[in-house]
């Protein structure tokens, strides 16, 4: 949750519905919290995050006690995927730098090469390690999230397709 807090979600926001009638909608940063912590626990269903948010304790902190249906959580990774799938990959760059876990593997190549290069534009090994490493998180972290999106997306259609479109089924699969 304080890690979302820390991340500009004003993205989200601008589309959130206000006024009308009807309930009000879900705070998109509890939605985007709730995204976040199942696809970093491997959840990739919108009716299994919705189960795991009336059984789970730390599911149902994120949301509050409230428990959004299959379909609202399905919805808001759809209608926000390129938002979402980027902040994301933010929380998982923090965490990396946090030492929270490990994005992937850089490998440097060591060849030495004449060139005609400015000596300002020169860097030390430290130098040429640091910015390989923070490239590696980068791609690391968009690449994590891109595959958590396009997983969650392919689990959700499977499951309409299954149960039907905004049904919850008669059960879900076991994970």
């Amino acid at each position: 949750i304080s890690v979302v807090e820390r991340l500009d979600t004003s993205v989200l926001r601008a589309r959130r519905r206000v006024g009308g009638v009807g309930r009000a909608g879900y705070d998109p940063d509890m939605l985007l919290t709730l995204l976040v912590w199942a696809w970093a626990q491997g959840q990739r269903s919108s009716r299994v995050i919705e189960r795991l948010c009336s059984r789970d304790i730390a599911f149902r902190v994120i949301c509050a006690g409230d428990v959004p249906d299959h379909s609202t959580i399905s919805r808001f990774r759809a209608e926000a995927a390129e938002a979402v799938e980027d902040l994301f990959a933010q929380v998982l760059r923090l965490c990396a730098g946090w030492g929270m876990g490990e994005l992937g593997v850089v490998a440097l190549d060591g060849v030495k090469i004449a060139s005609n290069a400015s000596i300002s534009a020169n860097r030390g090994e430290q130098g040429l390690r640091k910015a390989a490493a923070e490239q590696g998180v980068r791609d690391a972290a968009a690449a994590a999230a891109r595959r958590a999106a396009v997983e969650h997306a392919a689990t959700d259609a499977a499951e309409d397709e299954l149960y039907g479109a905004g049904c919850r089924g008669g059960h879900v699969p076991a994970d």
